[in-house]
């Protein structure tokens, strides 16, 4: 499946547009980079999606989620 397809997909079932839910998780994606909570857990998935520190792209991000959950479904 696509990025593409997912924003639409989530558009679907929310009402809204492909446009704003890619607007919506870039934001959310961005805050939450910038402003971990202190737990370690997300510092770690942090340095696991993006291993050089810098924020990834929302792409990436998704790509990274796509992996992992195809990765336990496979077990």
């Amino acid at each position: 499946m696509s990025v593409k397809a997912i924003y639409e997909h989530i558009a679907r079932k929310n009402g809204v547009s492909a446009e704003e839910v890619e607007r919506d998780i870039r934001i959310a994606l961005q805050t939450a980079w910038k402003n971990p909570p202190d737990d370690g857990v997300t510092r770690a998935y942090q340095r696991r999606i993006s291993p050089d520190g810098k924020p990834p792209s929302l792409e990436k991000v998704i790509q990274y989620a796509l992996d992992e959950l195809n990765a336990e479904n496979k077990k």
